[in-house]
């Protein structure tokens, strides 16, 4: 997780004040003093706030412990090779802790077009479970369960299913096509590290999520 120094050093190349952080974050400006200051001690979930609202802001942390001005990419994966490095850039980015929403992808292509990689990457997936938080809206009547172990599903209406096909991980969005439904090799996903694009989409599937429903037991 983030370090104090690296949150007064976000803020100073935002020019934000404390108070300009507690707005974009929702943390009290007393919890954001007492951070900063090495006061207290945060909750994990508190510097996760203040990191989203950080990198929203234009800020990107780097591994090594510093920060630099975020500089928006997009790049192109295709075929089944993409889609493995595609699955390796999602576990990259959310593997110290996030949050990944998925509407409108079919769970038995993903699985036929990743063929041995689905339990390499189920087993890195639930092993960071306590960490991450990943909801999949799926068609309705659909039982492809597939990441059951790490992700929470719900039933969409098929329309809307056809219409939204995207991932959203952390401050990325992915949008995914699988051109042909009898090769499910033949994808194109285009991955854009955008954090207001990101944020839209967060919005749109939330609100797809809101209008979603459990699915009911499968009939034996």
């Amino acid at each position: 997780m983030i370090e104090s120094r690296q949150i007064r050093a976000a803020r100073a190349l935002l020019n934000w004040s404390q108070n300009d952080l507690a707005e974009a974050s929702g943390i009290a400006v007393s919890s954001i003093k007492n951070v900063e200051n090495d006061i207290t001690v945060a909750r994990r979930d508190t510097l996760a706030d203040i990191q989203n609202a950080l990198e929203k802001g234009g800020v990107e942390f780097t591994s090594d412990g510093g920060i630099k001005p975020h500089r928006p990419d997009v790049h192109i994966l295709t075929g089944k090779d993409g889609f493995r490095k595609f699955f390796d850039e999602v576990y990259a980015e959310i593997q110290n802790g996030g949050t990944i929403y998925i509407s409108g992808v079919n769970e038995t292509w993903v699985a036929e077009a990743l063929g041995d990689y689905v339990p390499f990457h189920r087993n890195r997936m639930v092993a960071i479970k306590d960490k991450i938080s990943v909801q999949c809206l799926i068609p309705e009547g659909n039982y492809d369960f597939i990441a059951s172990d790490y992700c929470e599903y719900r039933w969409i209406q098929k329309e809307y299913y056809e219409a939204t096909h995207f991932y959203v991980f952390n401050a990325k969005v992915a949008i995914i096509t699988f051109l042909s439904e009898s090769d499910h090799g033949d994808i194109h996903i285009v991955v854009l590290d955008i954090p207001k694009l990101s944020e839209f989409y967060k919005k749109l599937f939330q609100k797809l999520w809101g209008d979603s429903k459990k699915p009911l037991p499968k009939k034996t």
